[in-house]
């Protein structure tokens, strides 16, 4: 999970490179991409996963980084991501296992949704960018009919 001071964390949402957040990433070294076993879940703005490392047929999709100490204590206050109080936390951190490309095992972190899910729409490609691009493309095309 470190690699000399580097820790590998698994990116999935508005961390991934040309949305929201990635700027978070600037001082990070891009990895590739990857994915991990889970489900990823609509929460409107942004993207929870729920892991699930059983299920094969199931992958959320992302891309993987080298990070430091420091930009990972901003992720966590980003995520609302407290150690101390994991419990109440909206995302908690969590080891896992990432696949890169070529199908390697990687052992990395990931920020796991942390709230009950209720009625959050499932994203079946797993891919947060691909579900942005789809409802991107699905207003303008409404939005052209009017």
């Amino acid at each position: 999970m470190e690699t000399k001071n580097k820790i590998r964390m698994f990116v999935y949402g508005t961390l991934r490179q040309g949305l929201g957040l990635s700027h978070l990433l600037k001082s990070a070294s891009y990895q590739g991409s990857g994915f991990v076993y889970g489900t990823m879940y609509d929460l409107g703005s942004f993207p929870g996963i729920k892991l699930d490392e059983s299920n094969k047929t199931k992958k959320v999709i992302g891309e993987v980084y080298f990070i430091d100490r420091e930009t990972m204590a901003r992720l966590d206050y980003v995520e609302g991501y407290n150690p101390n109080a994991p419990e109440y936390s909206l995302y908690v951190r969590k080891p896992v296992i990432v696949l890169n490309s070529n199908h390697e095992e990687q052992f990395g972190y990931i920020y796991e949704y942390n709230q009950y899910i209720d009625n959050a729409a499932t994203i079946e490609s797993g891919d947060w960018m691909e579900e942005q691009i789809r409802k991107e493309s699905f207003a303008l095309r409404f939005l052209s009919r009017t």
